[in-house]
């Protein structure tokens, strides 16, 4: 019996123990895992601006975000570059890994002209001319030469040898010279002879339009009353061509500059002179058939601006020849372009 009871002791203590244990045990439940969020960086974009354009907003992005970014210039300016980065385009994208500040730069636009100032035979001039900014004053003097007097300005109404412009558009210059009475009986100023007391023949002494070497042979007036002969410059046509000069006479070849102004006689002249050219010609409104009441004048004082007598009928007296010719302008180019065209008269 005691052996008995020995050997079922253990089992007996371990029923024991295992019955207290499981109902004591207290159970602790689960509790969730926490996983905290990744960081966010994000960066400033500043954007300004200098006088004369515009720029697109900048703001706070996200690192590592591309941004586009627009520069736009105002009237009169233009856009040059930014200020923080190494770009002239106006229009980019940039990534922000840091905060940035940018500027964009403007600047005026500069408005620039030409001015063109030529030399002719006579005389010389202070200046060549050149490109300048505008509202740029300069003052131009003419000096003539030895034995030539300064009568003016080409296209200008200034009689001044000193000139004095301020550039808003591009501007050409061409200074007058003529030789003084004492330099040349070629180039003198023609005496306007009223026509009352001019005494004047009847024409009886045909004269060939191609050959003048009897023309100093003729006494009294000479009238061209021949079939209409017509005659063009063309614009921008080289005035020293014998195909671009009228050449009336031996004595007379009429033609016109690319410069601008009025016809001039190539025989005697190197370009057009406001007062006197063409050289040897005296000029009237009206028809030969009105010759005993026309009053001949210079060339510009007779027609004032030659644009207004285009298809006005002209009496042409080459004064030297003492021939007497009907003329009608049929085109006059502004712009100084140096075109013109008329009808004339032939000997008959």
């Amino acid at each position: 019996m005691r052996t008995y009871l020995y050997k079922a002791f253990p089992f007996f203590v371990f029923i024991v123990v295992l019955s207290c244990s499981t109902d004591d045990e207290v159970v602790t439940p689960l509790q969730p895992v926490q996983v905290e969020s990744p960081i966010v960086v994000q960066y400033t974009l500043t954007l300004t601006v200098s006088e004369g354009g515009i720029v697109s907003d900048g703001g706070t992005f996200d690192e590592g975000s591309s941004v586009n970014i627009t520069a736009t210039a105002n009237e009169g300016y233009r856009f040059v570059g930014w200020e923080g980065l190494d770009s002239q385009e106006n229009s980019l994208s940039i990534t922000l890994n840091q905060n940035r500040t940018i500027r964009a730069i403007f600047e005026p636009l500069v408005i620039q002209y030409n001015l063109t100032v030529n030399t002719t035979e006579g005389g010389s001039v202070s200046t060549e001319g050149g490109i300048f900014d505008e509202g740029t004053s300069i003052t131009i003097t003419a000096t003539p030469n030895s034995g030539f007097d300064f009568t003016g300005w080409e296209e200008n109404d200034t009689s001044s040898a000193s000139l004095t412009i301020t550039l808003t558009a591009d501007i050409t210059l061409t200074p007058i010279f003529s030789m003084t009475a004492s330099g040349s009986s070629e180039t003198e100023s023609i005496t306007v002879e009223d026509s009352s007391s001019t005494s004047l023949v009847s024409d009886t002494t045909e004269v060939s339009d191609s050959d003048t070497s009897t023309l100093e042979e003729v006494s009294g007036p000479v009238f061209w009353r021949g079939s209409t002969k017509s005659f063009t410059k063309a614009n921008g046509a080289n005035p020293t061509l014998e195909s671009n000069q009228d050449r009336l006479t031996s004595r007379i070849w009429i033609t016109r500059g690319n410069n601008g102004g009025q016809i001039y006689n190539a025989a005697v002249s190197n370009g057009a002179n406001k007062t006197n050219s063409p050289v040897g010609t005296q000029w009237a409104i009206g028809t030969i058939d009105e010759i005993y009441s026309l009053n001949f004048k210079n060339f510009r004082a007779a027609v004032t601006n030659p644009k207004n007598i285009v298809g006005v009928n002209l009496v042409v007296h080459l004064t030297e020849e003492d021939i007497y010719l009907s003329l009608k302008f049929t085109s006059w180019s502004g712009g100084k372009q140096g075109g013109f065209a008329y009808e004339r008269s032939t000997p008959e």
